[in-house]
C-alpha cells in the first residue's frame, strides 16, 4: 500500500482513533499527552537523576521538544550549548522532505 494513498490515509486515521479509544479506556487523559506535559516530565527526570543542569539534544520532533524544554526551563541548561538546531517548522522526518539530500543539507553544516 503506498504511504500517501487513500487506503493508507484511512488506515492511519483508523489506527489513530483506535489508539485514542484504548488510551481513554484505561482512564488516562489523552489531552495530557502533549509537549508541555512531556517536558515537565523531562525536568522531573532531571531532578530524580540529581542533575542541577543538563544539555538537551534532539533530532526531528526532538528538536522542537528540546527548544520547548529550553524555553520552559532556561535555568536548567548551560547557555550556548545548543547550536545548529532546527526551528520547529523545519524539524521533520524524511517524509517531510521533498528530497532526502535537501533534508540532509538542512541539518548538516557544509564541510569544505
Amino acid at each position: 500500500m503506498p504511504y500517501d494513498g487513500d487506503a493508507a490515509k484511512r488506515a492511519y486515521a483508523k489506527a489513530t482513533l483506535d489508539c485514542k479509544r484504548r488510551v481513554a479506556a484505561t482512564g488516562a487523559d489523552p489531552t495530557a499527552y502533549n509537549t508541555l506535559e512531556s517536558i515537565a516530565d523531562l525536568d522531573d527526570l532531571r531532578t530524580a537523576l540529581g542533575y542541577d543542569k543538563w544539555n538537551v539534544f534532539g533530532i526531528s520532533y526532538g528538536t522542537d521538544y528540546a527548544l520547548n524544554y529550553m524555553r520552559a526551563y532556561p535555568q536548567r541548561h548551560p547557555r550556548g550549548g545548543h547550536r545548529r538546531r532546527l526551528p520547529p517548522p523545519l524539524a521533520g522526518g524524511v517524509s517531510a522532505w521533498t528530497k532526502r539530500r535537501r533534508g540532509h543539507q538542512g541539518r548538516l553544516p557544509r564541510l569544505r
